[in-house]
């Protein structure tokens, strides 16, 4: 599938999971603190995607950008819109730049074929 196809799906799935979150999923909540789909989503995807490839970010950045439109992050009673797309982005790179690239997890290390 084309990129340009994979980033117009990851859009849609994202304002689809942010509504199914903000309606269906939102006895989430535990201790006060709700429990985001988005983010386990754009952590599972930032893991498991190639090393090289774009699309982690991609969902960091349409993760956070719905958490923002549908559940703004309060700080000391302000509403702070565009934090959670800077966390998501910040753990998007941090996980694609800098551990997975110089990290080697045995889990994801693939057989040499003899």
């Amino acid at each position: 599938m084309p990129e340009a196809f994979k980033i117009i799906f990851l859009f849609f799935g994202f304002w689809i999971l942010s509504w199914l979150e903000m309606s269906f999923f939102s006895f989430l909540n535990v201790f006060g603190w709700y429990f985001h789909l988005i983010w386990l989503l754009v952590l599972l995807i930032n893991l498991f995607e190639d090393r090289y490839g774009y699309l982690g970010l991609w969902s960091a950045a349409f993760g956070g950008f719905f958490l923002d439109i549908y559940s703004p992050l309060r700080f000391f009673g302000f509403d702070f819109f565009g934090i959670s797309t800077l966390i998501l982005f910040f753990l998007s790179f941090i996980l694609k730049f800098i551990i997975l690239r110089y990290v080697e997890f045995p889990a994801f290390k693939r057989s040499k074929k003899v």
